[in-house]
């Protein structure tokens, strides 16, 4: 019988490794996590009926729906940088964003009666750069947004900027309804990275002026992100670069470790598989960067919340500010749903439906099946809470696990959990199940044993 399941192991990780090589975006947990759902499409309506049935039934049963974020997504940028994964295009003039904008009216105004009787708790614009849009325009944009939907005070109101396109005005607009939380996205302040990645019109004193403007106008929570490995970059250019943001004191700094698709323009100057760069330069470049980071932190106050190098993304919390934790934004809580709005959002329904709308939209069409869709389980949302634990920490609570779901987690997965101990790559410590992992991307390889 061991036998027959050690065959079955092998054979089940000889197939999650040959779908992670055909896919290039394999990092991204929502994309590894539609590896074992096959998409269907949907249109606007349908998509608001699962909506409307999941609070309608959340209303007769009583049940907790305070846990419904918003999204937004803005897809322009000022240009596109070389790195960049995400869905995003330079804006063409006032005319698109004008457009675009009377486009998510018409998004918010159809969803609104489905969701009259909630209020929304956490808040997120994203992009693209959100801070592309002029003060009039956001302004619009946010009276529309309070018009059709209601929100509780107490969330986390968040929309992520270049520091070259935010301004004072648009700041103004944000604190004007209640946004408490700006996320910088500088990535880097060596000149050479920014010149090689399409992003050299950056400059380190806007950078430090809006930061400035930011406390100023009072936002609870600061953030800056910032990427290790870039092409063009080196250990020293990203020191320098942390260094610089460290003084400037933001409440939090998140720092992401470019992955394997990002690095493509080393590998082809250098005519390399660009996976083959990856896997020999990132590891020892990482551990090098995360001692150089944790020197830096205790100079300047910063508490990581881990050193672990088989990460993707590291957070560091200015011991003087009491917010939010590193890198939280919008994560959304488990048990949670979220409705996005604008192309190329993603939205979840807890435990029914999972959808993203996979395009570029600039009009309103009932009749569009824009909606790439999966069916999700109670399950299919433990699976995801895990590989989320394994790309924060590579451990999971028992306790934590049972108190969010109510279960067992060795009882519901006992497969994966008898698979990854023959592998031996997990342990017990206490109430943690904690995982070995050799490099980052190993996580993502066995998460799908939880996927199965």
């Amino acid at each position: 019988m061991d036998k027959n399941i050690n065959d079955i192991i092998r054979q089940d990780l000889a197939r999650f490794r040959g779908l992670l090589k055909q896919y290039d975006n394999f990092y991204d947990i929502n994309q590894l996590h539609a590896l074992a759902k096959y998409p269907f499409l949907l249109s606007y309506p349908q998509v608001k009926k699962h909506w409307k049935q999941y609070i309608d039934a959340g209303i007769r049963n009583n049940k907790d729906l305070k846990n419904v974020d918003l999204y937004l997504h803005i897809p322009f940028c000022r240009s596109k940088c070389s790195y960049c994964l995400f869905p995003s295009m330079p804006l063409k003039g006032k005319t698109q964003a004008e457009g675009y904008i009377d486009y998510l009216t018409e998004e918010m105004h159809f969803y609104s009666n489905a969701f009259r009787n909630i209020e929304f708790r956490n808040i997120y614009i994203g992009g693209g750069t959100p801070s592309i849009l002029s003060s009039a325009q956001m302004s619009r944009l946010l009276k529309n947004m309070f018009g059709y939907f209601a929100f509780r005070k107490d969330g986390q109101r968040t929309s992520e900027c270049n520091p070259h396109s935010a301004s004072k005005p648009v700041f103004s607009v944000l604190r004007d309804y209640g946004f408490n939380r700006i996320s910088f996205g500088v990535q880097s302040l060596n000149t050479k990275a920014l010149r090689v990645n399409k992003r050299d019109y950056q400059d380190f004193k806007v950078v430090k002026q809006r930061i400035s403007e930011a406390k100023r106008f009072g936002f609870t929570d600061i953030n800056v992100d910032l990427i290790a490995g870039l092409a063009g970059d080196t250990l020293e250019g990203f020191e320098n670069s942390f260094t610089k943001v460290a003084k400037l004191k933001p409440y939090n700094i998140v720092v992401y470790g470019l992955m394997p698709p990002r690095n493509s323009y080393l590998a082809d100057n250098f005519h390399m598989n660009k996976y083959d760069y990856f896997t020999y330069h990132y590891p020892p470049m990482i551990k090098k960067a995360l001692r150089v980071m944790a020197v830096i932190c205790r100079k300047y106050g910063y508490i990581p919340d881990s050193l672990d190098p088989s990460k993707f993304h590291w957070g560091f919390r200015d011991k003087g500010h009491s917010g939010e934790d590193p890198g939280s934004g919008y994560t959304g809580e488990y048990g949670g749903c979220t409705l996005g709005l604008g192309s190329f959002s993603r939205s979840h329904i807890h435990g029914l439906l999972e959808y993203r709308n996979a395009q570029y939209v600039s009009h309103f069409n009932l009749r569009d099946r824009l909606f790439e869709a999966k069916k999700i389980t109670l399950k299919d949302e433990m699976a995801k809470y895990i590989i989320n634990c394994l790309d924060r920490e590579s451990r999971i609570s028992l306790s934590i696990f049972n108190e969010i779901f109510g279960d067992n987690l060795i009882k519901v997965f006992p497969y994966a959990i008898y698979a990854l101990k023959q592998l031996k790559l997990i342990y017990y410590a206490k109430d943690n199940l904690i995982f070995r992992f050799r490099n980052p991307e190993d996580k993502y390889i066995y998460g799908l044993f939880f996927l199965k």
